[in-house]
């Protein structure tokens, strides 16, 4: 579950390398208690998280809910991506089948998980939140490099959301990735998305509507010096 996934990044974080992190500086809860310790502090961000970025968490609700709606269908969810790139996530039910195998007369068994038909519906719900955000991070990254490469720059360290160049030209590359950032999400890019899905569904289909936007003015990411560094 969601929660959960904070509750997971907490241990392996925080607690699996607190000795390396704090220098020795004892675990304040028995070796039996770290998950439990987990377990509470991953639920207090995620409800911080629902608390202080509300838009945020309404959007993935109604992602969830989108994925809901088309697995019902059978069908997996596909959209196009701000940089025109296609994604499918298709996750099916896995059944695991077992072989056995003699290896110098030793007996191995090995465990090979495979596809079904059958829709994941569960996966489908829980993936399409991260799937399509970082579909989206992967768009904004594709179209600074496009835009960079027109104003003469070749050389790029990109990791996921990480932007790097040689330093004579950083400056080029913070101005051009805030001004792909602004026009990629003038526009309403989670209603281009319902729209692409209600296309895929049966007609007579419902999609709720998508979570109204609010009021920020994009144009300031322009004059955000912290926006990315």
């Amino acid at each position: 579950s969601r929660a959960y996934g904070f509750k997971t990044q907490v241990y392996d974080d925080i607690i699996t390398v607190w000795d390396e992190v704090f220098h020795g500086k004892p675990f304040p809860f028995e070796d039996s208690q770290k998950w439990k310790a987990a377990e509470y502090m991953g639920s207090v961000l995620w409800d911080c998280i629902g608390t202080v970025v509300v838009a945020a968490a309404e959007a993935m609700d109604w992602l969830r809910e989108a994925a809901k709606v088309a697995a019902a269908d059978g069908l997996p969810v596909r959209w196009t991506t701000p940089a025109g790139f296609v994604v499918q996530q298709d996750y099916r039910v896995q059944e695991c089948e077992r072989i056995g195998l003699t290896f110098q007369k030793t007996m191995v068994r090995l465990f090979l998980q495979k596809d079904t038909a059958e829709l994941d519906k569960r996966k489908q719900q829980s993936g399409i939140s991260p799937n399509w955000v970082h579909s989206c991070d992967a768009s904004h990254m594709q179209l600074t490099v496009y835009a960079a490469a027109g104003e003469g720059i070749q050389s790029f360290s990109l990791i996921h959301d990480s932007y790097g160049t040689h330093a004579g030209n950083t400056q080029v590359l913070a101005e051009i990735l805030r001004e792909q950032f602004v026009q990629m999400y003038s526009g309403n890019v989670l209603a281009d998305f319902r729209d692409e899905l209600l296309a895929q569904l049966p007609e007579g289909t419902e999609l709720r509507e998508v979570p109204m936007q609010g009021t920020l003015d994009l144009s300031l990411v322009l004059k955000s010096r912290f926006f990315f560094s």
